[in-house]
C-alpha cells in the first residue's frame, strides 16, 4: 500500500507565531521553515508538528525541520554549514533529508556559498538512497556571475553528478534561470519574482514524486517574502 508524503519549506519572515493558521493549511508531514524563533517552533504541537531540530545563532531567527510524529525523525545540524540540518525518518523505507538556509552573516560565504559547501561535504553519498535537499537556497542560475566558480549553475552540475535533480525544473520541464513560478517577491513586491526555493531528489526519489506546489502570491505575501513550496510523493 502506497502512502502520500508532503514535504514542504517555507521561509517564514519572522513571527511565526501569528501564522500557525497558515502552517496549518499546508499539510506538512515534513516542514523545513527558514527564519522562525525557537519559542515558536515549539508552538508547532497545536498543529500536530514535532520539532525534529532548530538552529540559530540566537533564539529569534533560525532554521527548523519538523514533522508528523508518526515519522519520528531524527536530526541533527550539519558541521561546517551556517544553517543546515540532516534527518532521517524512522519508520518504513528510510527517507532522507537535508533542510537547509543558504545564509550566513559573512558576506563572502552567503547564498549559494552555503550550498557548495554542503556538497563539498560529500553530504549527498551519506544519505540513504530516498532522500532530497531542500530549502531557500537564496540563488538562481540568473546570478552566475556574480559567483563565477561557485555559482548556482555549478552547484546544479554537483547535484548532477550524484544523481540529484530538481524537482521542480524536472515537472515543468523548465530550464534553470527560466521559471515560470517565483517562490520570493523582493521587498513583497508582485513585479519583483525571483525563483530561489528548491527540492533536489535522489533517482530513487524522484520515481515517487507526484506533485508540486508553490504558494500563490496574492494569498501568501500578506504573511512573508517566500512562498511555500510543497512537494507530494508516493512510498511504500
Amino acid at each position: 500500500m502506497r502512502k502520500k508524503i508532503r514535504i514542504v519549506t517555507w521561509n517564514c519572515a519572522m513571527a511565526l507565531r501569528r501564522k500557525f493558521r497558515e502552517v496549518a493549511s499546508l499539510d506538512a508531514d515534513l516542514l523545513v521553515l527558514q527564519e522562525c524563533s525557537r519559542a515558536d517552533v515549539e508552538g508547532l504541537k497545536s498543529v500536530g508538528l514535532e520539532l525534529a531540530c532548530w538552529i540559530g545563532d540566537h533564539a529569534h531567527k533560525g532554521l527548523a525541520l519538523a514533522a508528523r510524529s508518526k515519522f519520528q525523525v531524527t536530526a541533527k545540524p550539519i558541521c561546517g554549514i551556517q544553517w543546515a540540518i540532516q534527518g532521517i525518518t524512522g519508520r518504513g523505507s528510510k527517507l532522507g533529508i537535508v533542510a537547509i538556509w543558504a545564509c550566513a552573516p559573512e558576506r563572502e560565504e552567503r547564498y549559494i556559498r552555503q550550498v557548495h559547501k554542503l556538497l563539498d561535504l560529500g553530504i549527498l553519498q551519506k544519505l540513504p538512497p530516498t532522500a532530497l535537499v531542500v530549502g531557500d537556497f537564496n540563488s538562481n542560475t540568473i546570478w552566475d556571475g556574480k559567483h563565477r566558480e561557485r555559482s548556482h549553475s555549478r552547484a546544479v552540475e554537483k547535484f548532477a553528478l550524484a544523481g540529484y535533480r530538481s524537482a521542480y525544473h524536472d515537472l515543468y520541464d523548465e530550464p534553470q534561470g527560466q521559471e515560470s513560478i517565483a517562490t520570493f517577491f523582493l521587498h513583497r513586491h508582485p513585479r519583483k519574482p525571483y525563483h530561489i526555493d528548491y527540492a533536489f531528489l535522489s533517482p530513487q526519489l524522484r520515481q515517487d514524486l507526484r506533485k508540486i506546489e508553490i504558494g500563490r502570491p496574492e494569498v501568501w505575501l500578506r504573511t512573508s517574502d517566500h512562498m511555500p513550496f510543497s512537494i507530494e510523493i508516493d512510498r511504500r
